[in-house]
């Protein structure tokens, strides 16, 4: 090695080690301004830690708060996380105690530290919207300790919603909701009751879609954990909603909403959607929203509008058209089974029984437990007379085949219970008598297939 080479080497480890302390300073400077402060610092947040760990927190409080008093506030954003979940453990210790000043005192240290967290903590490498993370946790807590100071919550969750989008945990989306319901519910004025309810009305649009948004990517991903809370979440929205959603509310608002964002086609779809959420089509927002809509995004939801509208005017042939093409592009598998099932109905008014044998089994399948789907399949059936008449006693037996998917309705689904049971007396009605069941050889209670559909049923007199 010659001198030069030498020279060069220890020049780079030497900058090496100026830089590594340098690096170590920094890091040290988080603990403390001074070696003292540093060392204590660290000691406090090692011993709390190893305790809290453990979850022997009666242990960890201590030691926490001498890292509180010790630390600065940048030293460790844990230091605030454990903080609420220790302070909410002796919180609900002193609720059970009954010290009702000791809770308060405990609630105002839970919000101070999540005040901390979000001024020393607002961006960080894994989460750049903390704070808005942090407030959403913040507003949950106050919804739960101050029930009465529901509107404060509300204002925290319409921050977080505005900072985190369809991010936002679906148990805000739905406690924000809920603080617009409670408005509504103890609103004194008419003035104060009319804001309340247009405010749940025209916060609908953006919580659905948050909630929408959310349930897509939880299906997409496999997230059952996800997929539940947002379900659950699509359950209290729409509660509120319909107990206060009424055509005469909803059309004024979303007609003022739609004129003035013309080119918002997003609001266009999410304004079509709940007036059909709501049955809202008799009027004249509806048509020109689904037909807008259809022509700019070709969206099954704008596709199934037109198609239901063009239903209330007569034209099945080409509304089925319409039906078909938002089964066949949805993406939304909340609302598959009502397009199929729609279409299959279409289809079986129009004779086409295949097709819609087709629909209604596909509802079935995905979901077991729909009503809608066994009805439709027994009436398709019982529609078949003619087409499984064999000259025998094939064109009665189709009526036995029919009533065993209505009773299956009526299993599944109480809905359709009492539709179902006027459809079986009617079918009833045409079973083959005692005579005709004798002059073809037939004894009640045997198995008896009916051709035309593959499916065996049980002989029934009538």
């Amino acid at each position: 090695m010659t001198l030069m080479q030498f020279r060069t080497i220890t020049l780079a480890l030497t900058a090496l080690l100026v830089v590594s302390s340098l690096n170590l300073a920094a890091q040290n400077e988080k603990y403390g301004s001074t070696p003292e402060q540093q060392n204590a610092c660290k000691e406090a947040l090692s011993l709390y830690s190893t305790y809290y760990k453990q979850k022997a927190y009666g242990d960890a409080i201590g030691f926490w708060r001498t890292a509180c008093a010790t630390c600065p506030g940048g030293a460790k954003q844990s230091l605030y996380v454990h903080g609420v979940t220790m302070l909410k453990n002796l919180r609900k210790a002193a609720i059970s105690d009954s010290l009702d000043q000791r809770v308060t005192e405990l609630n105002d240290s839970i919000f101070m530290l999540y005040d901390r967290r979000m001024e020393f903590y607002p961006a960080t490498k894994k989460e750049p919207n903390n704070r808005c993370h942090v407030l959403v946790h913040k507003g949950t807590d106050w919804y739960k300790f101050y029930p009465d100071d529901y509107a404060t919550a509300g204002t925290m969750f319409k921050e977080a919603m505005d900072c985190l989008g369809a991010d936002t945990p679906p148990a805000a989306l739905s406690y924000y909701y809920m603080t617009l319901h409670y408005a509504k519910r103890d609103a004194e004025t008419d003035e104060e009751k009319s804001d309340a309810i247009a405010n749940i009305l025209s916060e609908y649009l953006m919580v659905q879609g948050y909630i929408n948004d959310g349930l897509n990517a939880a299906l997409a991903a496999g997230d059952a954990r996800a997929e539940k809370g947002y379900t659950s979440a699509n359950k209290n929205v729409n509660q509120v909603f319909l107990k206060v959603a009424e055509c005469e509310d909803m059309v004024p608002l979303l007609a003022k909403k739609t004129a003035a964002s013309p080119d918002d086609f997003d609001l266009k779809v999410k304004s079509l959607g709940l007036l059909e959420n709501r049955n809202c089509t008799d009027n004249e927002l509806y048509l020109p929203l689904a037909r807008a809509v259809y022509d700019s995004l070709k969206a099954p939801s704008a596709a199934y509008a037109i198609g239901r509208l063009l239903l209330k005017q007569g034209d099945f042939v080409t509304a089925i058209g319409y039906l078909e093409e938002a089964a066949a592009n949805n993406t939304d598998s909340t609302l598959q089974a009502k397009y199929e099932l729609k279409a299959g109905l279409v289809a079986s008014n129009l004779g086409q029984v295949d097709k819609a044998m087709r629909y209604a089994r596909s509802v079935k399948r995905a979901e077991p437990n729909n009503g809608g789907a066994y009805m439709l399949i027994g009436d398709v059936i019982s529609a078949s007379a003619s087409r499984c008449e064999d000259g025998a006693i094939g064109g009665r037996a189709v009526y036995w085949l029919a009533t065993d998917y209505y009773e299956q309705a009526i299993s599944r689904d109480s809905s359709v219970a009492e539709k179902a049971r006027r459809k079986i007396s009617n079918a009833k009605k045409q079973y083959p008598s005692v005579d005709d069941l004798f002059t073809y050889g037939k004894s009640e209670g045997d198995s008896f297939t009916v051709k035309c559909f593959g499916e065996t049923t049980i002989i029934r007199p009538r």
